[in-house]
């Protein structure tokens, strides 16, 4: 109970700005209750909050957040950490569906093991077709050129919705 009522403590008083807490600081340094750390560079609009049970970092680029059990502390670093956008995608399990492996990184998507004459599209949200093949095993899609918003990548009867931030 009391392990439970310091971590809630310390999780309260990121209910403030980030950047207010992180003057002369370049990167929020977050310790997970198994002792791995994620370092994450500080943006200039980055906030924290407890909500819904989970501790939550947010700016205009997104937010990532933690549940409030698997996070242990946070603190701050004169050292940069890796960019807000690569740890949007590392929260993003990599999914496994029907023998078909996506590998998400900040540049493209990659399918593996993909069944014979598979239609992979890309569409944005105003139903725009931005990628459209018939593939068979490997095929990647580019995410480079992409405009900050939302995606739907479609392979054979499977969805996934991709959220780009630049």
């Amino acid at each position: 109970m009391k392990k439970i009522f310091a971590s809630l403590l310390t999780l309260a008083l990121g209910l403030t700005s980030v950047a207010a807490y992180g003057a002369g600081y370049k990167s929020v340094v977050i310790t997970k209750d198994d002792n791995t750390t994620l370092a994450i560079t500080m943006e200039d609009d980055l906030t924290s909050e407890v909500r819904d049970g989970e501790f939550v970092l947010q700016c205009s680029k997104g937010s990532l957040a933690w549940p409030v059990s698997e996070v242990k502390k946070f603190t701050f670093s004169a050292e940069l950490g890796e960019s807000f956008e690569e740890h949007l995608l590392a929260g993003v399990d990599t999914p496994v569906a029907d023998a078909v492996v996506l590998v998400n990184n900040l540049d493209n998507v990659t399918m593996e093991n993909l069944p014979a004459d598979t239609q992979v599209m890309l569409v944005n949200v105003a139903g725009q077709v931005l990628h459209n093949a018939v593939v068979t095993g490997h095929h990647s899609v580019s995410l480079s050129g992409l405009s900050t918003g939302v995606y739907v990548l479609t392979y054979g009867n499977k969805s996934l919705k991709i959220a780009v931030a630049k």
